[in-house]
């Protein structure tokens, strides 16, 4: 058999040795630029995240604001459409304003119920006050809210739960979408 002992030399320069801490030093310099590499990166992207998240709820902010301006817009002449469809009695008529109501009411646009509720200011303005009640006994023009958020107060008639007030004639307009 070979008996080979293996030998291990003695190093007897002192830069060879200085160098195996400047290695370690070198080597825990890299780390420490590495980790700070990884959490820069990590910044970056939960920066670019929430600029794509900031983007989206802006872009979505816009399009309701749009939608919201179209349809606020549109409320009077429908109204007046509706009134129009409730005179003429034309089942042509009627039956073109109940589709444009449910496309309108398929964007989110709804048409407050407000006739017997108690008078709330964040939906409603009262254009006339009968005896000393808060309950709406009628209904002068219609409210409408889209996505829930009020883009048009009704104006109602308030008194006494038991008295009606004769409604006027846009109180009717819902017939011709209901």
């Amino acid at each position: 058999m070979n008996n080979h002992k293996k030998t291990i030399p003695v190093v007897e320069d002192e830069a060879l040795l200085n160098t195996d801490e400047d290695s370690s030093t070198e080597w825990a310099q890299l780390q420490g630029e590495l980790q700070s590499a990884r959490e820069a990166q990590l910044r970056s992207q939960a920066d670019y995240q929430n600029l794509q998240r900031r983007t989206q709820e802006e872009r979505s902010r816009l399009v309701k604001m749009a939608a919201k301006e179209l349809m606020s817009d549109l409320l009077q002449p429908l109204d007046h459409l509706s009134l129009a469809a409730t005179q003429l009695k034309d089942q042509g008529l009627d039956m073109t304003m109940k589709q444009l109501w449910q496309t309108l009411e398929g964007y989110g646009l709804k048409e407050m119920e407000v006739m017997g509720q108690n008078f709330d200011v964040s939906l409603m303005e009262v254009v006339e006050r009968k005896e000393s009640g808060e309950k709406v006994i009628g209904v002068v023009n219609r409210g409408y809210t889209l996505h829930g958020e009020v883009i048009k107060h009704a104006k109602v008639i308030v008194g006494e739960a038991g008295a009606q007030s004769p409604a006027p004639d846009t109180a009717t307009l819902s017939d011709s979408h209901s």
